[in-house]
């Protein structure tokens, strides 16, 4: 229970992390705020923010004797002691290692040791045991137990102690099957036993010390009312009312002295400390009807039936006095009490008007007579009231009004009904009365409502017949300072007598409950006693409380009668008890603000561990978050309200009703901040406000960093493609400067041959050398047209393929070796197709080649040429062989030519390898890479 919600843990063979066993029989906590778990089955570790089980084993060959944890207590280093039927076994959780304890012992004197019936550690962290064999201590550095109350210190020993609890100085107080209660000073060993008083030697199962109000300490025993004070070493009875008919299993003292009891029938607490409610309970019933209560002579009245029937009460529930053996007939019942003399009380009983004289206790009867009378309740007298007049007004069961004098002599019935059922007049069963300040007379009907009697016109009608209709159950109305108040079901009604206009004021979200009577303190709060508890109501901020047993009330179904006093007091009475309390104690005890606190958050329906000193983390997959909290005022915990807003989101608080939870799906990455707060049924509001800073991680592709990497990457790419860009244009440049200067030497200056040739063949006609010239002028022309065929191959870019350069370099090789009969091998790889290669470096290829071939086929001697192209892995291999004459590679490298190749293979990277033997031939392997 966490202040709103009860959470059931049950055994699940299907959950590896459920509890093992239903049957719980005892609860510790360790100090991590893990819950050791104590069941039929074994030992168990209970993780309250994971909300998981896990068993912890006993040792294998131990087990199988019994794994019934009975006790458990937890040492200061956090090692868990539990104790079974068979021993005591120790778990130390740093080592994750259990250990069985053996008390010391002979025989069957050893299996008494060892049934241990309560342990619990000291300040000191001394283990203390109580066992079948009195009561030990075990010291868990020297590993040792030592017997500390057994008949050597004990005149009174028992052998079995039942329990014990260790009180705010040390001391030990021990309870016995039938042997009383025991105070075990551990310093001096000395032990006092205290026989419990009226012969009540019962076992003590159960104990706990309590503080009370003037600061004393008490130890209570089960259930019973029974408790002992500590300071005065004497058996007490308290004032609280007692748990009757449960069997008591055990006693706590949780924080604010609050004394929680766990028995066969649930779970009962007290807040103690409270001395504002004094409780007196009857041995029997008091009566069948309605009790009737009257504030007289310093006395409190209290009507109930025949030997109950008027009792006196002093202002601290103790009995004074009592009215009922002298009646003339035993079966009487006081349904209402009026003072009539210095020593008189004039009574509305269930056989007519009786007047009592308090000193005598003589009793004398005053009974209506009607001549057709077909009922036998016209002398049930369910009201009285005596006016401003002295005329005495008198309201038997359904027989409408009736009027009288004082000495009652001449009854008469003055007004009968308002409606008929069945064309049968319905008379008024009037329930209560009071006289307004201006002499009217206003009384509460349990059929017809709020009926009113005009003094001046003498005049009975109903009021607020618009509001509550024609039939409606009032049965109590009570006056104050100009207005009048009463009740139906759950709601206040409340009226001016000057202008009478009918307030109702709803009380049905408190309470779901009608209300049974009320009255106005001193301070002028209304108090209205329900079937669900008491509710105190403030006329002026028009606030209400709501008070139940745990605050003190002995029941939570009060259906009986409310009476303030004139010192403030009021007193409630019914016919099994009465209890009275001090309103402004009672309103005081309020006024300390609960508590708040976050209970448990829920990421996917997974728990998650939280810091409430630490921002929460999600991760931006998380689609559902659950948010619980609790206010801890546990005097109606399941009537808690709880309100929640998300700061950005929410510009108002939201309500949740009365459970503490919040669920929240699919929210957007970001920061956010919940704002929880919770407040009790009496609207007081938690001290504090939880405040929640939680993050929603964004996925990475929408974080700053990544982010910011993207907008350089695109930056840096728009840059390389400019770079590229402007690379490509100074290439394409640089390109056009080589051409530009290939066409102007090698064109330009074959064209300058050409015209020299032709203008000295034009000067030599007669001569035999211009046939010469003009052959010369033909080659020129050729080796132009075909250096302008190799510029113009090389910059089309339909020709970027490697196929394409080496079908043009077999034709150029084919034609060139078959003009000059020389046999060749032409030996080119299929995977070359696809190859894409530059311009710039396409051109180089051909042209380095293609001086190759051209060297050979001119200056080799060579009859046999092998031309090889292979690509493997990026790699091209380009090898050029013959079996010419050779020649000297130092002396040639000097040549254009050679330099030539060597410079375009170092433009493409490339490896150039030249080797040439005289009269053996010569290799030329160009090796270069492309991807």
């Amino acid at each position: 229970m966490d202040g709103s919600t009860i959470t059931v843990f049950k055994k699940n063979p299907s959950d590896v992390h459920a509890i093992t066993d239903n049957s719980i029989n005892c609860i510790a906590e360790d100090h991590q705020g893990l819950l050791c778990v104590g069941t039929n089955h074994g030992l168990h570790s209970f993780n309250p923010v994971l909300r998981k089980f896990t068993l912890i084993p006993l040792p294998e060959g131990d087990k199988t004797k019994n794994d019934i944890i009975t006790h458990i207590a937890v040492a200061p280093n956090d090692n868990i002691f539990a104790a079974t039927s068979s021993g005591l076994f120790c778990y130390q959780k740093g080592k994750k290692q259990m250990t069985l304890l053996t008390l010391p012992g002979n025989n069957y004197e050893k299996v008494l040791n060892n049934r241990i019936t309560h342990m619990s550690f000291d300040k000191k962290g001394l283990l203390w045991l109580s066992t079948f064999n009195g009561l030990w201590s075990y010291d868990e550095k020297t590993q040792q137990f030592r017997q500390e109350v057994s008949q050597t210190n004990d005149p009174f020993y028992p052998k079995l102690l039942t329990n014990f609890v260790i009180d705010h100085t040390g001391k030990i107080w021990i309870g016995t099957w039938n042997n009383g209660l025991k105070e075990f000073d551990p310093v001096s060993k000395k032990v006092i036993t205290y026989q419990l008083p009226f012969g009540k030697n019962a076992p003590i199962i159960s104990m706990a010390e309590t503080r009370q109000d003037d600061s004393s300490w008490c130890i209570m025993m089960g259930g019973n009312s029974l408790w002992f004070n500590i300071r005065e070493n004497k058996f007490i009875s308290s004032t609280e009312k007692p748990i009757e008919e449960v069997n008591v299993k055990v006693l706590y003292t949780s924080d604010h002295n609050r004394l929680w009891i766990g028995t066969n029938q649930g779970i009962y607490f007290y807040q103690l400390s409270r001395n504002f409610i004094q409780y007196h309970p009857f041995s029997n019933p008091i009566t069948v009807q309605g009790v009737s209560l009257l504030e007289w002579n310093h006395k409190i009245w209290v009507g109930g039936s025949n030997q109950y029937f008027l009792t006196a009460f002093d202002e601290h529930l103790n009995e004074t006095a009592r009215i009922g053996n002298s009646l003339p007939s035993k079966e009487v019942s006081c349904l209402m009490i009026k003072p009539y003399g210095a020593n008189t009380l004039r009574c509305g009983t269930s056989q007519g008007v009786a007047d009592v004289n308090v000193l005598t206790h003589t009793v004398r009867f005053h009974r209506l007579k009607e001549n057709k009378n077909p009922f036998n309740t016209l002398n049930f007298i369910t009201d009285l009231l005596k006016d401003s007049k002295g005329t005495w007004w008198l309201f038997p069961w359904r027989h409408g009004i009736w009027m009288t004098d004082a000495a009652c002599r001449q009854p008469q019935k003055i007004f009968n009904h308002f409606i008929s059922e069945y064309n049968v007049p319905k008379p008024l069963v009037i329930s209560d009365a009071f006289e307004d300040k201006h002499g009217n007379i206003w009384m509460s009907d349990y059929d017809e409502g709020i009926v009113l009697y005009d003094s001046n016109t003498h005049q009975f009608s109903k009021p607020f017949v618009k509001q509550l209709g024609q039939q409606t159950s009032i049965s109590q109305i009570i006056y104050d300072q100009g207005y009048g108040y009463s009740f139906v079901e759950s709601s206040l009604l409340k009226w001016n007598v000057d202008s009478p206009w009918l307030q109702i004021i709803d009380f049905s979200r408190q309470i779901d409950k009608p209300i049974t009577s009320l009255t106005i303190d001193s301070a002028g709060n209304l108090w209205l006693a329900t079937q669900d508890g008491l509710i105190a109501y403030n006329l002026k901020k028009k606030t209400s409380w709501h008070f139940t047993v745990a605050d003190g009330l002995p029941d939570n179904n009060l259906d009986g009668t409310l009476l303030c006093l004139k010192n403030g007091t009021i007193v409630f009475g019914s016919p099994r008890y009465l209890f009275s309390f001090s309103p402004v104690k009672m309103l005081a005890s309020i006024e300390n603000a609960p508590q708040i606190q976050l209970t448990e958050a829920i990421a996917d329906n997974q728990p998650y561990v939280f810091n409430l000193s630490e921002r929460m983390n999600f991760k931006y997959s998380t689609h559902n978050l659950v948010f619980k909290w609790a206010v801890t005022d546990l005097n109606s915990p399941l009537n808690n309200q709880y309100f929640y807003q998300l700061q950005g989101m929410d510009k108002e608080w939201h309500s949740v009703g009365k459970i503490g939870q919040v669920e929240f799906a699919s929210l957007s990455p970001g920061d956010y901040t919940l704002l929880l707060k919770g407040a009790n049924l009496n609207g007081v509001y938690a001290e504090k406000i939880l405040q929640l800073q939680f993050s929603i991680q964004p996925p990475f592709w929408r974080t700053w960093w990544f982010l910011s990497f993207l907008i350089c990457l695109i930056g840096t790419f728009f840059y390389s493609l400019y770079r590229y860009r402007i690379n490509q244009l100074m290439k394409i440049e640089t390109l056009r400067n080589k051409i530009s200067l290939d066409l102007h030497d090698d064109i330009g200056s074959t064209l300058s041959s050409i015209s020299i040739l032709s203008d000295m063949a034009l000067r030599n006609r007669e001569n035999d050398e211009w046939q010469e010239m003009i052959r010369e002028i033909k080659y020129n022309s050729v080796s132009l047209m075909d250096t302008m065929d190799d510029i113009v191959w090389s910059i089309n870019p339909r020709n970027d393929s490697l196929e394409s350069l080496f079908v043009r370099i077999r034709s150029f090789a084919a034609r060139m070796f078959e003009a000059k009969g020389i046999n060749y091998t032409i030996d080119i790889d299929e995977n070359i197709k696809q190859v894409h290669v530059m311009m710039e470096y396409r051109r180089h290829l051909y042209l380095i080649m293609k001086e190759a071939i051209n060297n050979m086929v001119k200056y080799s001697g060579c009859t046999e040429a092998y031309v090889q192209v292979s690509y493997r892995a990026s790699l091209l291999t380009i090898l050029i062989r013959d079996n010419g004459k050779g020649f000297d590679t130092n002396l040639a490298s000097q040549g254009n030519g050679l330099a030539g190749m060597k410079k375009r293979a170092g433009e493409m990277n490339a490896d150039l390898l030249i080797k040439s033997t005289m009269n053996m031939g010569t290799q030329i392997t160009l090796i270069i890479k492309i991807k």
